[in-house]
This record gives structure tokens, C-alpha cells and sequence, in this order.
């Protein structure tokens, strides 16, 4: 998976959502689609940030998010 893939996310026409939330329907859809399976290593949050130029902790919100729902787990 590359990076450029969150772009979308920066492009998307759908900017009556906040960022965090189009984070996590993408990794959402990532998952459903199968594309991303379990235990696949996704980008980490600094990556994603850089990626689409917005705040660490408006993606940290996204995998707290996912991860209190079950969806990610986290690593150290």
C-alpha cells in the first residue's frame, strides 16, 4: 500500500465530514473490500499525516477511533 492512496482522503469531494472520520471510512472500506486484511501493517500515523497535511492527532483520532471499536489494534 503507498501513501498515495490517502490522497483521496485530502481530494475527496465529500468535505462535509471531518477529516479524522474520512480517515476511518477509508480504512473502513480498506478492510470490507478485503484489501486489507488482518494483521496487514497500515501506515503509520506520522506516514498519514505527511501523506494528506493535516495534524498527527487528527489521524491518532481516527486509530483511537477504529481501535476502541475493534477494527485496529496497536503495536509499540
Amino acid at each position: 500500500m503507498t501513501l498515495q492512496s490517502f490522497i483521496k482522503i485530502s481530494t475527496s469531494d465529500n468535505r462535509s465530514l471531518p477529516i479524522y472520520q474520512q480517515i476511518k471510512e477509508y480504512i473502513l472500506e480498506k478492510i470490507a473490500t478485503g484489501e486489507w486484511r488482518p494483521n496487514y501493517k497500515i501506515p503509520s500515523e506520522n506516514e498519514i499525516s505527511e501523506a494528506i497535511n493535516v495534524s498527527r492527532m487528527t489521524v491518532n483520532r481516527a486509530f483511537k477511533e477504529l481501535t476502541e471499536e475493534g477494527y485496529l489494534f496497536r503495536e509499540k
